[in-house]
């Protein structure tokens, strides 16, 4: 039988942070938002959309299944356009961390071509299980290899120091 990763995962107001011990004994460590949510800058092409997303594994079909948004209002995006969540088809890495999103649906027209912009991904996936995916290597739309889990949360601990 393989040997369970063992994570320790600390949930707070703004980051989750997380860190494993790979069945191998190697140690790593991830920071992600606490609402699931992914930010980053894309450049919008006309097939295709191109993420910078450095803190990703470097292996192909990560965030297939997870949706992107452009956030509203930026470089001049059309609120309704903005709002839109398009599905990740196919999610393959540069060597620069970079990513290539091939999307399920057509780019919507107003998306700005060519221009940096900010936008959101959502994995549809709880703050704990993304930074599980991310320390396991383990692409979201995949199992996650046995875990044995301990989390825990610092959620609401500033109002108490503070009152």
């Amino acid at each position: 039988m393989t040997r369970p990763w063992h994570v320790a995962l600390d949930v707070g107001g703004t980051f989750t942070d997380a860190v494993a011990v790979a069945p191998d004994g190697s140690v790593r460590s991830a920071k992600v938002l606490s609402s699931g949510l992914i930010r980053t800058t894309i450049t919008v092409h006309d097939s295709f959309v191109v993420a910078d997303l450095p803190n990703l594994p470097n292996i192909a079909r990560f965030l297939d299944r997870a949706t992107i948004s452009v956030l509203r209002g930026a470089n001049n995006v059309p609120q309704s356009a903005a709002s839109e969540a398009l599905l990740i088809d196919r999610d393959e890495p540069a060597p620069d961390g970079r990513r290539t999103l091939r999307l399920a649906q057509p780019i919507p027209a107003q998306w700005p071509r060519g221009v940096p912009c900010p936008a959101i991904i959502d994995p549809r996936r709880s703050s704990p299980a993304l930074a599980a995916h991310l320390l396991t290597r383990t692409p979201l739309w995949q199992r996650l290899p046995a875990l044995d889990v301990r989390l825990g949360t610092t959620r609401g601990t500033n109002a108490l120091l503070e009152g």
